[in-house]
């Protein structure tokens, strides 16, 4: 498999979220993974952008998110960009924790049970979430 890279873009809309989904649960499929390995990363990627646009923009619509999406030989890498104001410090920190038994909460617990490294980057006025998913 050669390299390969995507730019996925969309407004802080959840309405959007769906097909963001199908464009990349296709993404997974197309770089190898199986079909509860694709499941799973998509899920990781979505709740990662559902939590961009609940936690930090508050749900309000209009605002930009980017998924750079790059697929080497051995791995996927997910790049996510918000203008949102930074997330809790420490909010990765939680890899080995069980998901909250509250509904709200688990979406960190999810993206990290579904990945196989994140990690966060405050750069400039961004929020950098990278995700990556070996193959």
């Amino acid at each position: 498999m050669t390299t390969s890279a995507t730019l996925l873009t969309l407004e802080s809309d959840p309405t959007r979220l769906g097909d963001l989904q199908s464009r990349v649960d296709a993404l997974c499929r197309d770089a190898g993974l199986e079909a509860v390995a694709a499941n799973e990363f998509t899920t990781a990627i979505i709740e990662a952008v559902a939590n961009s646009i609940r936690h930090g923009y508050r749900g309000e619509p209009g605002h930009p998110i980017t998924v750079h999406w790059r697929c080497a030989q051995d791995r996927i890498d997910i790049e996510i960009r918000d203008r949102a104001p930074p997330p809790p410090a420490g909010f990765l920190d939680h890899r080995d924790m069980p998901p909250p038994a509250a509904e709200s909460g688990r979406g960190v617990a999810m993206i990290l049970a579904y990945t196989d490294a994140a990690s966060y980057a405050r750069i400039g006025a961004e929020n950098v979430l990278n995700l990556t998913r070996r193959l």
